[in-house]
């Protein structure tokens, strides 16, 4: 039992100093320190022939995160839900700097929603069968299955293909070395 309250103590003692040091932020967080400003790649005359909007974006990697559609998006007739969500998203690849093969292989959930209201169709990404951290973009779609908003972003096609040029084998450790 002493033991065990030294060993309580001596995790306290160190914890808090961490967070006490000057210059070091307990909660660091990597994607954090890239503080390089990185504009949006399409023009304001490009995203009004899209017909977007950008209310927020993520300006680390110049990806919009809110985007509201500013014109009718219409959803294709005799299709799917899911193959409707998928065209979107290949609609608005340009915007995310998504390569074609990111859209093939963007990972979509289940659609959510109410029969009667909007569906939210959620895309993930992966590398070699590996979730990307913070790669999520959600569509928002009306009962139609017309594009009304997109939220979150997945990462850009030219960061996917330099993550897959390393083998699967690079990502993984151990239980031990992971802990």
């Amino acid at each position: 039992m002493y033991s065990l309250r030294i060993l309580l103590l001596a995790l306290v003692v160190a914890c808090s100093t961490a967070a006490a040091t000057p210059g070091r932020d307990s909660r660091f967080n990597a994607f954090l320190t890239n503080r390089a400003r990185q504009p949006l790649r399409l023009s304001t005359p490009q995203l009004q022939e899209i017909g977007v909007r950008v209310a927020h974006e993520e300006p680390r990697l110049g990806l919009p995160t809110v985007v509201w559609t500013t014109r009718a998006w219409a959803a294709a007739h005799g299709v799917s839900p899911d193959a409707t969500a998928r065209a979107h998203l290949a609609a608005l690849a340009p915007l995310y700097r998504l390569r074609p093969v990111d859209v093939e292989r963007a990972r979509l959930q289940p659609l959510s929603g109410a029969p009667a209201g909007a569906h939210v169709a959620q895309f993930r990404q992966e590398i070699h069968g590996i979730d990307v951290f913070r790669a999520q973009l959600a569509l928002v779609m009306d009962r139609s299955g017309a594009l009304v908003a997109a939220t979150g972003h997945l990462a850009p096609g030219e960061l996917v293909a330099r993550a897959e040029l390393f083998p699967r084998s690079a990502f993984q450790l151990s239980p031990e070395q992971a802990v």
